[in-house]
């Protein structure tokens, strides 16, 4: 996927940040599949070079905070 065809953060494609984000994130990081995914590339959240516990960290962190930004 080209970079702005995804907002980081929104795995589900539908413009919200929530749990269900972070589930989703959570399981393709654990199983190690992200890349498969079609919307994966907005796992990539944490400034580093791969999905990894640092994403999801992240993206907890924007979610309970209310400050995630596309």
């Amino acid at each position: 996927l080209e970079p702005d065809v995804y907002i980081l953060g929104d795995l589900d494609a539908d413009s919200f940040w929530n749990i269900q984000d972070l589930v989703i994130l959570a399981n393709c990081v654990l199983f190690n599949n992200c890349a498969s995914l079609d919307n994966g590339c907005a796992g990539l959240i944490s400034d580093d070079s791969g999905w990894n516990i640092l994403d999801i960290v992240t993206l907890a962190n924007c979610i309970l905070s209310n400050s995630c930004s596309g």
